[in-house]
């Protein structure tokens, strides 16, 4: 199966820092901005330890015989 080029981390990363970031820094976000980029963030740190917990179980699963 191929890998999608741009992963979904990545995508929201990059909505986080370049685009809800730089909105609160100029003051032109509004509440329901800043309610969706604390939802952007809740869930890029969800994807990042759904990483970090199919590498653990890969970690511990032996080897097929």
């Amino acid at each position: 199966m191929p890998q999608p080029s741009v992963k979904p981390h990545r995508l929201l990363a990059f909505y986080n820092r370049f685009v809800a970031q730089s909105r609160l820094r100029l003051g032109a976000a509004s509440e329901r901005q800043g309610i969706g980029l604390r939802t952007s963030v809740a869930c890029e740190v969800a994807l990042g330890l759904c990483v970090l917990a199919a590498a653990a179980l890969l970690g511990v699963t032996p080897p097929p015989q």
